[in-house]
């Protein structure tokens, strides 16, 4: 089995195979979303003061707003699933 780690790329790949889209539908804007936010998380960048986050600039970065309303969504969705089969 491939190693999945913290990438929230392969997460969500793997999450989409084993068909999270029946229970709780990511958009494509919420795709680029997680996408921004993976390449940030990668890097540490929402860690550590660095001046390559200075120069990619906000247009690099997700939107916080539209990442919490996923996780949010995703919870809500989830949540009697995973209660249920517990």
């Amino acid at each position: 089995m491939k190693k999945i780690g913290h990438d929230l790329k392969k997460i969500l790949r793997k999450a989409k195979e084993l068909g999270i889209n029946t229970i709780s539908p990511i958009s494509d804007t919420q795709e680029e979303q997680i996408a921004k936010a993976n390449d940030w998380y990668a890097r540490k960048g929402f860690e550590y003061f660095e001046l390559q986050n200075i120069v990619d600039g906000r247009e690099t970065l997700p939107n916080l707003e539209e990442l919490i309303k996923i996780a949010r969504c995703l919870v809500n969705n989830l949540k009697p699933l995973s209660l249920s089969v517990a």
